[in-house]
């Protein structure tokens, strides 16, 4: 049995075990059979970290600190069949900072979806799509990260990976 979900489980609850989830019934898009249970559970949590734009600082780059919170919201959704699909999405709210060099302002915005599929006890599929952006002086994007990763498993158990490079580009 693979033990993925176990721990993104348990590090999503790690990293909000300060926060205040809001449990509730949820509709989705997804197709779910008769006798299936469906809940959402919206946690904020307090981040900071340092980022490198590259094209800062007349193109020479500076480390940008920024601060603010997370929303993530996590969908899961069961059938009646036993399968489970996790679909979170993350994105920045009032995440702001300073170029440590320059002082300039900068502000993150951006979305990060997560997707699983698990039947039987074992992931069956999981994606990863992030898109992160610092807004910069005057407004113009000053960096633009976006990556997707899929994953699945077929049914000798065996991994494919897939997906697209990192891509990190000014502007």
């Amino acid at each position: 049995m693979r033990s993925v979900p176990a721990v993104l489980a348990a590090l999503l609850l790690a990293a909000c075990a300060d926060a205040d989830p809001i449990v509730a019934p949820v509709s989705t898009d997804l197709p779910v059979a008769h006798n299936s249970a469906n809940a959402s559970i919206s946690t904020v949590i307090d981040v900071s970290l340092l980022s490198f734009v590259p094209c800062a600082n007349g193109g020479v780059g500076e480390l940008v600190q920024v601060a603010g919170s997370l929303h993530i919201m996590t969908h899961f959704s069961t059938r009646a069949s036993g399968g489970l699909t996790f679909i979170s999405h993350v994105n920045p709210q009032r995440i702001t900072g300073s170029g440590l060099s320059t002082g300039d302002g900068y502000i993150g915005n951006g979305v990060t979806k997560i997707v699983q599929t698990v039947a039987d006890g074992d992931i069956k599929t999981s994606s990863f799509v992030n898109n992160f952006l610092l807004i910069g002086p005057g407004g113009a994007v000053s960096l633009r990260v976006h990556q997707v990763i899929s994953v699945a498993f077929d049914a000798s158990g065996r991994v494919h990976v897939g997906g697209g490079p990192l891509h990190i580009a000014c502007g």
